[in-house]
């Protein structure tokens, strides 16, 4: 195939995007077999794969397969699958593999510490002292008013009433306008 040009890129349409988005995708071509892996489960929306670059032994992979990025732009069914299979993973690793424990995670955005642009439920086995800090998060104090701000804000998107603190039409509308900069410096 012929080297891409920034203007042939700009000239795609999305379907085209997207789907070169996919042919260049290791995840996809695991999936339609191009690549090999040790595979340990398929269905028609899933597959897993043992991790070439295991965080401890056993370490798997859960992807769909089609091409998504990241979580939010997976279909309701697909995450329906990969929750479900997560769990029975999660459970053979408890029986089969000794493990005391697992650890499942997706990394949404670079940010977030994903480092493949293709959807992944990972499925980590632990056992007691096992050297892994899988989620070494800071703990930090936050100001009521900060909390109180952050729940407001979720709940307005997510169309959810608070319990107890239901949000009213005003309230609502006045966290449109919320400073997308004081949310972020909440979050730091």
């Amino acid at each position: 195939m012929p080297e891409l040009t920034e203007e042939d890129i700009k000239n795609m349409s999305p379907e085209q995007i997207a789907e070169l988005q996919k042919q260049n995708c290791l995840f996809c071509n695991l999936a339609s077999g191009k690549l090999p892996s040790k595979s340990i489960y398929e269905d028609d929306l899933c597959f897993a794969v043992i991790d070439i670059n295991p965080a401890t032994k056993g370490h798997v992979l859960l992807m769909p397969k089609d091409h998504y990025m990241i979580m939010p732009q997976a279909h309701e069914e697909v995450i329906k699958r990969l929750g479900k299979v997560s769990k029975l993973m999660s459970k053979a690793m408890i029986k089969a593999a000794g493990a005391t424990g697992t650890n499942i995670f997706v990394a949404n955005g670079a940010v977030a510490g994903q480092r493949a642009p293709h959807l992944i439920v990972h499925i980590i086995p632990r056992i007691e002292n096992d050297g892994i800090d899988v989620f070494e998060l800071p703990e930090k104090e936050a100001r009521q008013e900060d909390l109180t701000n952050m729940q407001k804000l979720i709940a307005s998107k997510l169309g959810t009433r608070i319990v107890n603190q239901e949000i009213s039409k005003k309230e609502s509308n006045e966290l449109e306008e919320v400073d997308l900069k004081q949310v972020e410096n909440m979050l730091k």
